[in-house]
């Protein structure tokens, strides 16, 4: 037994109607006097012939009854977020503004450089353990700062 996928978007436009589904990125276009029964009632399945069938069921348009996809996302999300094997890392050299603004309690921040040396250092240390990507923010890197 079959059921629809929760996450199937229809949007009519003046000569097509786009059926998404957006947990599988997959769309279809139809034609305006496209009859769109089965994407609003799953007993309209049955009537269509095995190869639409077989492309709605392949798109994830339409699932198994059993099939639960949210749980699956969730899934999907705890496996990224808690995934260590990547660490993403934001530069952030000096916290230095130049808008010296009165009540900033980070007046006199001039260790640029210990604080460059001091990142490579613990990068260098997890460099061989992790996927590192690095994200600046800041002032900008150069040779001679380093």
């Amino acid at each position: 037994m079959y059921k629809l996928s929760n996450y199937n978007i229809i949007k009519e436009y003046d000569d097509d109607i786009l059926i998404y589904n957006s947990y599988t990125k997959a769309s279809l276009f139809l034609e305006k006097n496209s009859n769109i029964d089965v994407f609003n009632n799953i007993k309209y399945f049955d009537k269509l012939d095995d190869e639409t069938k077989k492309i709605l069921i392949n798109n994830g348009f339409v699932i198994d009854e059993k099939r639960d996809e949210l749980k699956e996302l969730e899934y999907m999300f705890t496996k990224v977020y808690f995934n260590n094997d990547f660490l993403n890392v934001v530069l952030v050299p000096s916290l230095g503004c130049n808008f010296k603004c009165p009540y900033c309690f980070e007046k006199g921040q001039t260790n640029f450089k210990e604080n460059v040396r001091e990142y490579f250092k613990i990068l260098k240390k997890y460099g061989k353990k992790f996927e590192i990507t690095i994200d600046k923010q800041g002032n900008v890197l150069s040779e001679t700062a380093v």
